[in-house]
Formats: structure tokens, C-alpha cells, sequence
């Protein structure tokens, strides 16, 4: 069989968490690469995604079956392991931040059935090139736009912007005042760091001040109603319960519908 190995350094346009964001948003990986659809078979969020892409045109197309090893988001680094037919192996890359700009290392090494080992310098040398024009197509067409972009300049939106655990999630915030309850800021703190571990689709949060007090209203909605059950045993919202109550709040209603969870809780404000 053929075998690819090679690795390449790029420089890039881009700030590194930004870029670090939309490579790992792997449908979007389509929008850039020639020929290439992707759809996503196992969703989840980082380690265990499944994915599929498949390049090709006229109806000669390969299907590139992929599943996430390894997506740190501290050292901005993810490993995919390909598992279908012909192709295996593994590719990955790693973000370095420069400030304004970053650096992409990406590298792979793959190998194909059914070609035989004389193939490895071409199609090493035309897969190199295939991805540096990739590359070149990110650069051009430039990032997607995420609602991550839109959250308000308050303490928890900067929160949500910032911080790697949640670049995977799509947030929705209608609120542009603070939340004054330090009690429900870290009981919301609590469901995102959950939900960042199940496949979540999108995730509303609203709240409103009442004087002494302050309603939050928190929308997660799943990929289906298993991965809601999940995340609903996960963050036990029995046990949440009572820890508002011995703050003087209240969690007053938990829904779960059609896969989507809704959770609205009251505390005093600080």
C-alpha cells in the first residue's frame, strides 16, 4: 500500500484561538477544501466526534472516514484517526499563536490500500500542495462567522468568549447588563462546563434583575433526546435544587422535550 507522510508550516492571517475555533469546526472544513462535503456521524463535542469527508467530482469520490483522538484546546492541537477504507493512518495540527497573526502546523500520515509503495513521493508531493492551496483558500475566504462573536460585553460573555473549553458551543445571549447573582453566574457556569462534554447544538441564556433578586432562563438544546437525558443525569439538577435553596433560590422548573432542556432558576442578587 502507498503510504503519505509529510508535515508543513504555515503562516496564517489569523488570530490563533480564532483559527483554532474553525478548524475544529469540521463541517466547516467543506467550505474551503475543493470537491469536499462533510457531515458528521457521531456528534459530541472534541474527543469522539465522527465524521466523514468525501471529495471527489463526476461521482469519482473517496470517502475519508475520520474520528477526533485528541483536541486540547489549551495547546490549540487536534489528532484525527482515519479508519475507513481505503485510507488510514492519522493527521493533525497545532496552532501557534503570534499575536495578530498565527502559525499552522498540520501533518499527516496516511496510507492508502490497493496503490502500490512506488506512488508515495507523488502523491505525498500532490497531497502537500492539495492542502496548501486549501490553505490558501481559508485565507482568501476568511473565517466563518460565529454567534460567539455577538455575545455582550459583560463578565460572563467575555467568559463564554474566551475561555477554550466552549469554542465548540453557539451560544445565543439576549442580555447586555450583568447578571447581579453570584450564586446563579456560578450555578450557569456549572450547566456550560457540562454541556461542553455533549453534543450541543445551540445554547440560549437570558436573564432578567428583579429588584432583589434575578430570574435565569437557560436553553440547551441537544442533538437528540439521549445526549438531553445525558446531560440532564450529568448536571443533576435535583441536587442544584437544593443547593439554591440553601442560598435562598430556587430552581423552579427543569423541562426536557423533543431533546431540547430548559432550566429556569431564581437567587438573591449580591
Amino acid at each position: 500500500m502507498a503510504k503519505i507522510v509529510f508535515d508543513l508550516t504555515l503562516p496564517m492571517p489569523f488570530v490563533a484561538q480564532d483559527l483554532w475555533r474553525a478548524l475544529t469546526d469540521w463541517r466547516d472544513h467543506a467550505r474551503w477544501i475543493p470537491a469536499t462535503k462533510v457531515w458528521i456521524t457521531k456528534p459530541g463535542i472534541g474527543v469522539g466526534v465522527e465524521f466523514v469527508a468525501r471529495s471527489g467530482v463526476l461521482g469519482l469520490a473517496i470517502d475519508d472516514r475520520m474520528r477526533v483522538i485528541e483536541q486540547d484546546p489549551t495547546k490549540m492541537r487536534a489528532v484525527v484517526e482515519k479508519f475507513g477504507k481505503p485510507l488510514t493512518g492519522t493527521a493533525g495540527f497545532e496552532v501557534r499563536d503570534l499575536g495578530n497573526t498565527s502559525e499552522l502546523l498540520w501533518f499527516e500520515e496516511i496510507e492508502i490500500k490497493y496503490l502500490p509503495r512506488f506512488m508515495d513521493k507523488p502523491l505525498t508531493f500532490a497531497t502537500a500542495q492539495m492542502f496548501k492551496f486549501a490553505m490558501g483558500n481559508l485565507s482568501r475566504k476568511g473565517l466563518k462567522q460565529s454567534n460567539l462573536r455577538a455575545l455582550p460585553d459583560t463578565e460572563i460573555g467575555r467568559h463564554l468568549l474566551n475561555e477554550p473549553t466552549y469554542f465548540g458551543l453557539n451560544f445565543e445571549m439576549e442580555n447586555k447588563d450583568e447578571l447581579q447573582s453570584g450564586i446563579l453566574d456560578g450555578f450557569l457556569r456549572q450547566a456550560l462546563v457540562v454541556a461542553a462534554h455533549h453534543p450541543i447544538t445551540v445554547i440560549k441564556i437570558s436573564y432578567k434583575n428583579l429588584g432583589n433578586e434575578s430570574r435565569l432562563n437557560l436553553s440547551v438544546k441537544t442533538a437528540d433526546r439521549q445526549s438531553a437525558h445525558k446531560f440532564l443525569e450529568e448536571f443533576r439538577p435535583i441536587s442544584r435544587k437544593h443547593e439554591l435553596q440553601s442560598n435562598a433560590g430556587d430552581l423552579e422548573s427543569v423541562h426536557n422535550r423533543f431533546g431540547t432542556v430548559d432550566l429556569i432558576a431564581v437567587a438573591p442578587n449580591d
